[in-house]
């Protein structure tokens, strides 16, 4: 099995919350061709929180919901520079759904005692133990 995206940004939350807004609705193929573009363009919270809007739309929007997804990025960075690093805050952060939380905690917190959803991070879990 491939390595998963969260995997390679393990111990970065905030790349694994772009991560899984990427993946959010559309396959890993697609996420691959945009993801480092992203990154470089935008490598810290700081700058995406302050990107425009339409500057992020056009990195992303081969990925399906290019408007929905750059808006959700720029927005999830500027909550995640205010976010104290508490993990009972995390869900706070605008984005973080159950599957981006779960990437968190498998990723960053290290828990392996996930009930998540997902069949990928399930597989991964499968495939960890």
């Amino acid at each position: 099995m491939d390595e998963l995206l969260q995997e390679k940004h393990r111990g970065d939350p905030w790349k694994v919350f772009v991560s899984c807004i990427l993946l959010n609705q559309t396959g890993r193929v697609l996420v691959d061709r945009v993801i480092d573009e992203l990154l470089h363009e935008y490598p810290v919270p700081e700058f995406l929180a302050n990107a425009r809007l339409r500057d992020v739309r056009d990195i992303v929007e081969s990925n399906g919901l290019g408007w929905i997804k750059a808006a959700r990025l720029i927005h999830m960075s500027d909550d995640y520079l205010r976010w104290d690093g508490q993990a009972g805050t995390v869900a706070d952060i605008h984005g973080v759904g159950p599957y981006a939380l779960d990437s968190y905690n498998i990723f960053c917190r290290g828990l392996r005692e996930v009930a998540s959803g997902d069949k990928e991070l399930l597989a991964y879990l499968g495939r960890e133990s």
